[in-house]
C-alpha cells in the first residue's frame, strides 16, 4: 500500500514538474504585440471625399449649367464644329469666373459630356435657385442658348420647344424671351454675302493658308467675337448687337475658304 502511494506522489510530483516547464517556456504574462490591420477605410474615406467633391461640383452653379448645356446641345442631334467651339470656350469662361478652384475645365467638361441624373426641368430649377438676384444672367444664359441653337443654321423643333421650357423654368418674363426669339428669328433669315477677300481679314490668314491654319484661325475668331457672357458688365448689352452676327460672319467666311483646302 504504501509502494502505491509513493507512485502516486511521484505521478503528481512529476505532472507538476512538466506543468512548470511548459509555463516558463510560454508564460501567461508575456506581451503580446497586436497586429495593425489594414482594413482598407483609408481608401472609403479616399473614395468618398472624391465622390463628395464632384457631387459639390455638380451642386454648383457651374455644374448645373453645364449639363443644362449638354442637354441642350444634344438635343437636336448633331453637333458641329462651330457649336463645339463655342461650348469649349464658355466652359472655359465658367471655370475662369468660379471661385472653387475645383471646378475646373475638366470637370464641367465631364458633366457636359456625361449628363446628369437629373431631368432638364429640376436642372432648370436648381439653376434659377443657384441665381436667386441674378435675372440678367439667366436672361443672357438663354441668349447664348439662342446662338447655339443657330450655330448650324439651323432653328431645330426640338432646340425651339427645349429653349421655351428653359425660360420657362427660369422665370423669364414672356416679353424680354420673345423679343429674343424673334430678332434671332431676324437675323438668321437674311443670307449673309461674304467675299473670300473679306473673309481672309475675318479670320486673319493669308492667301497661303493651309487646312491647321484655317481651323485655328476660325476657333480663335469665334472665341473672340463671342466674348465674355457672364462677364457682369456685358449684362446689359446684347449679343445681337454684335456678336451673333459677326459670329454669323465667321461661320461663313470659314465656309468659304475651306473649300478650298
Amino acid at each position: 500500500m504504501e509502494f502505491i502511494l509513493l507512485l502516486i506522489g511521484a505521478g503528481v510530483a512529476y505532472f507538476l514538474y512538466v506543468t512548470l516547464q511548459d509555463y516558463l517556456k510560454n508564460p501567461l504574462h508575456q506581451d503580446i504585440v497586436p497586429q495593425k490591420q489594414d482594413f482598407g477605410f483609408t481608401q472609403i474615406e479616399s473614395i468618398s471625399e472624391e465622390e463628395r467633391a464632384q457631387n459639390k461640383i455638380r451642386e454648383s452653379e457651374y455644374g448645373i449649367l453645364s449639363a443644362i448645356l449638354g442637354i441642350f446641345a444634344r438635343s437636336d442631334g448633331k453637333m458641329c464644329e462651330f457649336e463645339r467651339v463655342l461650348v469649349e470656350d464658355m466652359i472655359e469662361e465658367m471655370a475662369r469666373d468660379s471661385k472653387n478652384s475645383k471646378i475646373t475645365k475638366e470637370a464641367l467638361l465631364d458633366i457636359y459630356e456625361h449628363g446628369d441624373d437629373r431631368s432638364l426641368e429640376q436642372l432648370c430649377m436648381d439653376f434659377d435657385n443657384a441665381t436667386k438676384g441674378e435675372y440678367k444672367k439667366r436672361l443672357k444664359v438663354v441668349e447664348f442658348l439662342f446662338v447655339l441653337a443657330y450655330a448650324d443654321g439651323e432653328f431645330d423643333k426640338n432646340e425651339e420647344a427645349m429653349l421655351i421650357d428653359i425660360a420657362a423654368f427660369f422665370e423669364l418674363d414672356n416679353e424680354d424671351f420673345n423679343k429674343l426669339y424673334d430678332e434671332f428669328s431676324t437675323l438668321y433669315s437674311n443670307n449673309i454675302e461674304v467675299t473670300k477677300q473679306e473673309a481672309m481679314q475675318l479670320l486673319g490668314v493669308e492667301d497661303t493658308y493651309d487646312a491647321q491654319t484655317l481651323q485655328n484661325a476660325y476657333k480663335k475668331a469665334i472665341k473672340e467675337a463671342k466674348g465674355a457672357i457672364l462677364d457682369t458688365q456685358h449684362f446689359n448689352k446684347s449679343m445681337l448687337e454684335s456678336n451673333a452676327p459677326n459670329l454669323r460672319r465667321i461661320k461663313r467666311a470659314y465656309e468659304i475658304l475651306n473649300q478650298d483646302t
